[in-house]
């Protein structure tokens, strides 16, 4: 995959023929990040299907997604030239990625990830964003390189939100378990009682 960008790059004369071992190294680390996000991506989607979703979870949905696809404008699509000092508040796309890692399934956390990383590097491909202005080595590296982290830390932030959410539904069914129990000894402590 690596050799097809780099030449797709070079076809489309955005890299000089010069850089063409410097870019196949740094697409490397692009390579690595989207076998991580894709993955990811793909097997929750492949995976069991999840409980009808509500209206109420719907509009929610919706409404996220509307958010996410602004910020994503915002950062990704709107900015051009060099922009370098807006890289900063770049960590704010984070925001939304930490709402759909508490409020949505796996499905929605990966979903939200793999938005954010199609917009990142399709605005800098274009020409926007603030990776752009730089050469486009430069500008495909930094994105690689913020994605990179931006993924490994929600990654890892959404196993352990989901983590989470499996202890507490395996510490309610426990709870469930004793109160039963605790139903069923007090039945039989009644009627020890009125015999």
């Amino acid at each position: 995959f690596r050799s097809i960008a780099t030449s797709a790059l070079f076809a489309a004369h955005l890299i000089p023929g010069s850089t063409i071992g410097y870019v196949l190294v740094a697409r490397g680390g692009a390579s690595g990040l989207g076998a991580l996000v894709v993955t990811s991506y793909l097997l929750a989607w492949l995976g069991a299907r999840s409980t009808p979703i509500s209206r109420r979870n719907l509009l929610e949905k919706v409404a996220f997604s509307s958010v996410l696809i602004a910020v994503n404008g915002l950062f990704f699509w709107s900015f051009t030239g060099r922009s370098i000092s807006l890289i900063p508040f770049l960590y704010l796309t984070i925001l939304p990625l930490l709402y759909a890692g508490i409020r949505f399934g796996h499905r929605g956390k990966m979903s939200a990830l793999m938005l954010m990383t199609a917009s990142a590097m399709t605005g800098t491909l274009a020409g926007y964003g603030p990776f752009f202005g730089q050469p486009m080595t430069t500008a495909l590296f930094g994105v690689d390189l913020f994605l990179g982290l931006l993924a490994f830390a929600y990654l890892l932030f959404a196993s352990i939100t989901e983590e989470n959410q499996r202890s507490e539904a395996v510490l309610a069914e426990h709870t469930a378990n004793l109160e039963r129990a605790l139903r069923k000894i007090r039945s039989a402590d009644q009627a020890k009682t009125d015999f």
